[in-house]
């Protein structure tokens, strides 16, 4: 589990990395938040490797599960094809984040008793996981920040690298601290 693609492909196939030392029957665990692109790359390097297996891409899948009790791995999926899906819920997340904050300005410069507008946005349609977990911290400007700013723009990365992969078009993203 390491943070960024670079380090993950280094570990795994760089020079004395995994699948140098793999063995037969062997399983290399892929939990780190990387590209799609790079998921790939590994699983096709693991692949050619003899006696190395990706677990979402072979019957050891559900040997490994029933240890892990991961919830987010399914055997009807390979993770690869999850790893978009992560990056959109960075996505979210980060838009989410950014848009209570500048609703919080707009409020407190509009004048507006901002404990009871966020507890009004909170039962509408604006309400979110991110306004009930961050209404706290808003209230009392306290924005320390819940993850690591690299980690956040490393997955911000992920997703607008992917995006223009596949020819998607992204403006909010482009805004969202990234």
């Amino acid at each position: 589990m390491l943070p960024v693609d670079t380090e993950v492909a280094e570990v795994v196939v760089g020079e004395g990395g995994v699948l140098e030392h793999t063995r037969p029957g062997r399983l290399l665990i892929d939990m780190n938040t990387v590209s799609p692109r790079t998921a790939v790359q590994l699983a096709v390097a693991a692949r050619e490797r003899e006696g190395a297996s990706w677990p979402r891409q072979s019957p050891a899948a559900k040997r490994v599960r029933s240890k892990l009790r991961c919830p987010s791995w399914s055997a009807a999926r390979p993770r690869t094809r999850r790893r978009p899906v992560k990056a959109a819920n960075q996505l979210i997340v980060a838009v989410n984040i950014q848009a209570l904050a500048e609703a919080v300005v707009f409020l407190e410069k509009a004048g507006a008793d901002l404990p009871a507008a966020l507890t009004v946005l909170g039962g509408g349609l604006a309400g979110s996981t991110v306004l009930n977990r961050k209404k706290a911290n808003m209230l009392s400007r306290d924005f320390t920040s819940g993850f690591r700013i690299d980690l956040h723009q490393k997955d911000l990365g992920i997703v607008t690298d992917t995006a223009r992969d596949i020819g998607a078009v992204l403006p909010v993203c482009a805004g969202a601290g990234h």
